[in-house]
């Protein structure tokens, strides 16, 4: 990617995917494979948070610590690298950074602190954040990660915004918020404050959700993710089960491979249940249904690349 972002290298989306279907996990996460092309409403949201980092990296950059990808590529080359192919989404960033700045410029007083930057914690310190006597497990010294889109200082401590851009409106306005709703157990969200929390301690204060219509004339807003506290006690129970679920289909593999299995071949299994949802495929099935090894390859070739 050019500029700032990219994917966590074991954060919440990746940990979920391994309960989601293990199959798509091992094809993402153990093979590398991942789609040529992207989906529209995906590329949309990556240059809009393309825009909007280079909107706080401005700010950045009027305190004399412009970061390096700012100063090295211009915000309509990144957005024209980014979104190569998508025309339409590249106006419809420039077109929400365009009303953003309208919406805020004069009245955001968040000082920021870092761009797309990522942290890591492990799970023995999750642990200890949770409970200070926890005991020493086997598993305390893995390690999971959180790509923050911004960190800002605010109100005497450190907040992380998250961007979520929507289609879902009421003529031009973003529906009501609804904090037991979508967010109302926010996985994503209770891994970051765990993260930030090992961090920065009590400085950390919240995450807070930025949600942007991106349907003329967009509209803002912004709220603080209630964090459940009966929910977030078990995080790092869950967190560990995640990372044994990984470690398993690991442990499958080597075991397929000593035995003699063609790794070229080889599969955990999937979870049918899973192929579509949200009303979208489930971007590998067409792997999936490929019924001889012929066409797995063909599909391979024609619908991924491989990446590290």
């Amino acid at each position: 990617m050019t500029g700032p972002g990219g994917v966590s290298k074991r954060g919440s989306h990746r940990l979920a995917e391994v309960s989601l279907c293990a199959r798509k996990w091992y094809y993402r996460w153990a093979k590398g494979l991942v789609p040529r092309k992207t989906a529209k409403h995906f590329i949309e949201g990556t240059l809009v948070h393309l825009a909007l980092a280079y909107y706080r990296a401005e700010q950045l950059a009027a305190a004399g610590k412009a970061p390096n990808w700012y100063l090295a590529t211009p915000l309509d080359e990144a957005l024209d690298i980014e979104g190569a192919g998508y025309p339409e989404a590249i106006e419809l960033a420039k077109d929400i950074l365009k009303a953003y700045r309208k919406n805020y410029d004069g009245q955001d007083f968040w000082q920021p602190v870092s761009i797309e930057q990522e942290y890591t914690a492990t799970i023995g310190q999750i642990r200890k954040l949770v409970n200070p006597y926890a005991t020493a497990k086997p598993d305390d010294g893995e390690v999971v990660s959180s790509r923050i889109d911004f960190l800002y200082r605010a109100n005497g401590g450190l907040w992380a915004c998250d961007y979520k851009t929507t289609a879902h409106g009421y003529r031009g306005r973003l529906s009501d918020w609804n904090p037991d709703g979508e967010y109302g157990v926010p996985w994503q969200f209770m891994v970051q404050t765990a993260i930030l929390r090992v961090n920065f301690g009590d400085e950390f204060r919240g995450v807070v959700v930025e949600r942007i219509l991106k349907k003329p004339p967009y509209d803002f807003d912004r709220q603080v993710v209630k964090i459940p506290r009966a929910i977030f006690m078990e995080m790092p129970e869950i967190i560990a089960r995640q990372c044994a679920a990984e470690r398993e289909i690991a442990r499958s593999a080597f075991a397929a491979q000593r035995a003699g299995a063609d790794m070229n071949e080889w599969l955990p299994l999937g979870n049918p249940w899973n192929c579509y949802s949200w009303g979208h495929p489930c971007e590998y099935r067409n792997l999936c249904t490929a019924e001889t090894e012929g066409a797995k390859k063909d599909v391979a070739s024609r619908e991924f690349v491989l990446v590290e």
